[in-house]
């Protein structure tokens, strides 16, 4: 009896670890990085290194690197839908991004890579129909490709790389959860749009906001472990908190908006800004998990340190 009990004991203690390890966010030093430009830059990715910001325009047209401190943009391209989703490869060395040509009501699609180093840009996959935003995972890129799921070494661009990993993609608004090179197609709140989609840090669950309802967090099987609410452009800041935004609008335009975050161990919802005079938008999170980078209505870009408390 007495093993029982302690055995129980210890059970309880392991389920309620998550809880007593809850964290506490708070806005550290905030400063503006770059003034409103004439494109109307918006933030793209983060760079690995967090030294580097890539930006893009309101319709994602053309790619931009920007440093962290002072510095030039520099312009990638002006390619149409190079902004949408484009990210970095693990190591920085590479950008990969889709180039989208319409011709009239076809929409065809490219999958491009671009070295940092060398300035070159080559093809990895020519134009095709349904072609989704890549993913990198280690040293391997994911996309679907009409319905199917490809992957690539990152280098060399081999196709059909052998090995494990984990990645999420959305194809026609839906989760498409891909491991070891097979895909599993999830709808947790059932038939609708999924957007915001993407894989926690430790690659257990599964972020994203469900048209009309809000901010949902599942587990690989589809499962909901929790419901944020309305939090709009969620990302994950480390596994177990969640940035995005509070905006407001008229129908037409923003009228206000704040970035706000949400802890997984406590369930509370913090304002990280609280302002009347700026719209804050799109919070981006850094490599280190403490400091964030965030856009205004009004085109500034701003840094954000954060006080992570346990």
């Amino acid at each position: 009896m007495k093993l029982f009990h302690s055995t129980l004991l210890l059970l309880l203690l392991s389920a309620t670890a998550g809880l007593v390890q809850a964290q506490e966010i708070r806005a550290g030093r905030t400063r503006q990085m770059a003034r409103r430009a004439e494109a109307g830059y918006s933030i793209a990715a983060i760079s690995p290194d967090g030294r580097k910001l890539l930006l893009t325009t309101s319709d994602y047209r053309g790619i931009f690197l920007m440093p962290k401190r002072r510095g030039p943009v520099q312009m990638i391209n002006d390619i149409p839908g190079a902004g949408f989703e484009a990210s970095f490869s693990d190591d920085g060395r590479y950008l990969f991004f889709r180039s989208d040509d319409f011709q009239g009501r076809r929409k065809l699609s490219s999958l491009m890579r671009y070295e940092l180093a060398t300035g070159k840009t080559m093809t990895v996959v020519p134009e095709t129909r349904n072609l989704t935003s890549p993913k990198v995972s280690g040293n391997r890129l994911f996309y679907l490709a009409e319905g199917q799921l490809e992957s690539r070494y990152v280098d060399n661009m081999t196709v059909k790389a052998s090995g494990s990993d984990t990645v999420v993609l959305l194809q026609d608004l839906t989760p498409v959860l891909c491991i070891n090179d097979r895909k599993k197609i999830l709808k947790p709140n059932g038939e609708g749009s999924y957007i915001w989609a993407s894989l926690s840090p430790d690659k257990t669950k599964i972020l994203y906001y469900f048209t009309g309802k809000g901010t949902f967090i599942c587990d690989l099987d589809g499962n909901i472990l929790f419901t944020p609410g309305r939090i709009n452009a969620p990302k994950w800041l480390n596994d177990r908190i969640v940035i995005g935004m509070d905006d407001r609008d008229d129908g037409y335009h923003v009228t206000a908006s704040e970035i706000i975050s949400y802890s997984l161990s406590s369930g509370e919802t913090t304002y990280l800004t609280s302002t009347s005079s700026e719209a804050e938008m799109f919070p981006f999170p850094f490599p280190d998990g403490r400091s964030i980078a965030f856009q205004t209505v009004e085109g500034k870009l701003y840094f954000m340190k954060l006080s992570i408390k346990k």
